[in-house]
C-alpha cells in the first residue's frame, strides 16, 4: 500500500479511505475500478455536504498499461519518478525498451466522474 504521506494524507481523517488492491486480478480490478468510479457516495453525511469528492489511483508504472484497459477516464495523471517497487518488478525487457521510464514510475491518478451524480 502507497504511504499516506504522498498525498499528504492525515492518518486519522475519517473523510479519507485508502482501498489496497494489490495483488488483485485484472479483471477483479477493472470492475472495482468502474464500480468506484460510478457510484461514489459523497456527502452523506451533514459535515461533507460542503466537501468535494475525489478518487485517485496509485500504482507502480508495471500496472499502469492494465488500468488503461479497464476504460475509466482520468482527470489528471501524475508520474512519479522513479520509483521502483518489488512486489511487482519492471521485466527486464521493458527496461531495455522507450518505455523504461514508465515501468519505473508510480502514477498517481484522478477518476474523472461526473460531478452531477454527487
Amino acid at each position: 500500500m502507497p504511504p499516506r504521506f504522498l498525498l499528504s494524507i492525515n492518518k486519522r481523517d475519517p473523510l479519507v479511505e485508502i482501498i489496497d488492491m494489490a495483488g488483485t486480478e485484472e479483471n477483479t480490478l477493472c470492475q472495482t475500478l468502474g464500480h468506484l468510479a460510478n457510484n461514489i457516495a459523497c456527502g452523506t453525511r451533514e459535515i461533507d455536504k460542503e466537501r468535494t469528492c475525489h478518487l485517485f489511483v496509485i500504482t507502480p508504472g508495471t500496472v499502469r498499461t492494465t488500468i488503461q484497459k479497464c476504460g475509466v477516464l482520468f482527470k489528471n495523471e501524475t508520474l512519479i519518478f522513479p520509483h521502483l517497487t518489488m512486489e511487482d518488478p519492471p521485466q527486464i525487457s521493458f527496461l531495455f525498451s522507450e518505455k523504461w521510464r514508465s515501468q519505473l514510475g508510480l502514477y498517481i491518478l484522478q477518476i474523472d466522474r461526473n460531478e452531477q451524480s454527487i
